[in-house]
């Protein structure tokens, strides 16, 4: 086959990937969002060794040589994790940055100006179906089966109201790339896209999409002037489309809420933050592990309750945090002179490009968007046009060949674990209706794709069986690795406690109180072991500390009462009765 077969492959698939990724996506599936999306970026990992072939022939950049500084640095730090702990998300973040720097480096190499024409132009028109299939979703018209309650807040097939927020953030400034000649569609299209971020109601987006607006003012003051009237209908559709889906006064309330200083949200964001940092600290050179802030937050949080995260809100601490100081040097550098060399250019593209990857990077402040599928390849990619050396370059056969098998085994492993969870999820919502089916699934999950994930599934199926022995045996496997489960926890205490194991079921419960120890509903779980065991001074004690933390705490105050009053301590309980009706008047009054 000859180079030009390859080469037109190669377009394609990248003329495929950009139009397809934000739209594609399968139902009734737990992953269903992310892994076919997944799928589709890592293919893209069948362009590096052409990549790496064209730097003999074309002389690599300094771009080009920390974009591949930062890809080779996040792998081996993947590598240095994988050797310790063998995790399924830290394999699934190294193929997405693999696809994703591979998008970005042939786009620069191999696309000449047609190829970028249309590529952009797929590009919006795939951004113009998410934000369509958006709008119906606010007013509930959904494929069956898939409705999701998100208070009127669209989400689209990105699956989520933040990641469209941050999609149409990088897609909606594409529409300047179009703006010769005074056309007035691109400023109808980006008025549209306009109106469907504002129904998004995420709060981060809209922050960073009024940076990316100014940007494009500056830059394209003459057309934006000339087509105002179609630029400002945005507001007033998304003004109209809030009123008639019923959910203007939500979106007004989460406005108010974001500038209010008691702005949960954001105090969430800073104990995130501070934890990214001391992530940091400890693995400045290295990194913690890709994929890993989940299951190693709690290691390095300080205080404050039981809390979940798989990202920091924060893409340059994760980044950091992640893959250690050489991979975020080499990242940070790469995009601030990518964005050096586009405002030296100064063409439509360019200039849409710098307005978009400046929106992102406003909204990756406080949010994840890097690590949002659709966004990292629009980012990359978008990035990569921009910054075309604009004399294509052919793919040789040998390359090529190599590059597609590479790709085809990332892919086989993406679909894997789709397989795998399209299992695990079949088995948690059949539990009710068919617990033989149930169990079957859950160990075909474990067998496809064994790891945390599928663990904690199918401790939930052991729970419903009430198969104790095997739900305990599950808690030990995934505790050797991640601690800091409050799920699996209590399912482990209850499991050991059902088998009369106290010790163990002790011992599960305070695995976790090493890291939380102030967390009530686990020092609940104890105290009802502790009363089990027969330490009935015990549980009254742990008892009494949770209504010292807690003095509304419900479970604790009718436990103690219970045992109290069954002990013969009657005066203690008649205590603990007159204290919890002062607290409950002072509850009602407040209200």
């Amino acid at each position: 086959m000859t180079k030009k077969f390859y080469s037109k492959f190669f377009k394609l698939y990248f003329l495929f990937a950009v139009f397809m990724l934000p739209l594609v996506f399968f139902q009734r599936c737990e992953d269903a969002y992310y892994l076919p999306k997944l799928a589709i970026l890592a293919g893209g990992a069948m362009f590096l060794p052409s990549v790496f072939i064209s730097f003999f022939r074309k002389k690599p950049d300094i771009i080009d040589i920390l974009a591949a500084g930062f890809l080779t640095w996040y792998v081996v730090s993947a590598g240095m994790s994988m050797a310790a702990v063998r995790h399924a998300a830290t394999a699934q973040r190294v193929a997405e940055w693999l696809g994703a720097v591979s998008f970005f480096l042939y786009a620069r190499r191999f696309l000449g100006p047609d190829d970028i024409k249309k590529s952009v132009t797929l590009a919006l028109s795939s951004a113009v179906l998410v934000c369509t299939y958006a709008v119906l979703q606010v007013f509930n018209i959904d494929l069956k089966g898939w409705a999701v309650n998100f208070s009127g807040r669209a989400f689209s097939s990105l699956g989520n109201p933040d990641f469209l927020g941050g999609f149409i953030v990088m897609s909606a400034p594409l529409c300047f790339y179009f703006v010769r000649n005074d056309r007035k569609w691109p400023a109808a299209v980006f008025a549209f896209m306009s109106a469907v971020l504002v129904l998004s109601q995420t709060r981060s987006s809209l922050a960073a999409f009024g940076a990316a607006v100014v940007i494009l003012i500056f830059f394209f003051p003459e057309y934006i002037s000339k087509q105002w009237p179609l630029l400002a209908s945005g507001a007033a559709v998304a003004a109209i489309l809030l009123v008639i889906s019923g959910n203007a006064g939500h979106f007004i309330s989460r406005v108010a809420e974001a500038s209010s200083p008691a702005n949960p949200d954001m105090s969430g964001r800073t104990g995130m933050w501070m934890t990214g940092l001391r992530m940091i600290r400890a693995g400045m050179i290295t990194g913690i592990g890709p994929g890993l802030i989940g299951e190693r937050y709690c290691h390095y949080r300080q205080s404050g309750g039981y809390f979940e995260t798989d990202h920091l809100h924060n893409d340059c601490i994760e980044i950091f945090a992640e893959a250690g100081a050489p991979a975020f040097i080499c990242f940070i550098a790469v995009v601030v002179l990518s964005l050096i060399v586009m405002l030296k250019k100064r063409e439509p593209l360019q200039m849409a490009a710098f307005a978009g990857m400046a929106g992102m990077l406003a909204h990756a402040f406080f949010n994840f968007p890097m690590y949002i599928m659709d966004t990292k390849l629009f980012f990359f990619v978008v990035a990569g046009m921009a910054l075309s050396y604009g004399a294509e370059e052919k793919t040789d056969a040998p390359a090529a060949l190599s590059g597609i098998v590479f790709a085809v085994l990332l892919m086989a492993a993406v679909l894997r674990m789709l397989l795998a969870s399209s299992y695990m999820n079949h088995s948690v919502n059949g539990v009710q209706a068919d617990m033989a089916g149930a169990d079957y699934s859950a160990g075909r999950a474990m067998a496809i794709q064994p790891g945390a994930k599928s663990l904690y599934y199918r401790s939930r199926i052991d729970m419903a069986k009430g198969d104790w022995e095997a739900c305990a045996r599950d808690y030990n496997v995934y505790n050797q690795s991640f601690a800091c489960s409050k799920p699996m926890a209590i399912n482990a205490g209850i499991a050991y406690a059902e088998m009369k194991n106290y010790e163990a079921s002790l011992r599960s419960l305070n695995d976790f109180l090493y890291f939380y120890p102030g967390d009530t509903d686990i020092l609940n779980n104890k105290a009802k072991v502790l009363f089990m065991s027969g330490d009935t001074e015990g549980a009254i004690g742990l008892y009494g500390h949770v209504l010292t933390l807690d003095p509304w705490n419900e479970t604790a105050h009718e436990n103690l009462y219970a045992i109290l009053k069954g002990t013969g301590k009657v005066n203690e309980a008649a205590e603990e009765e007159q204290r919890w009706r002062e607290v409950s008047a002072q509850t009602s009054a407040a209200r």
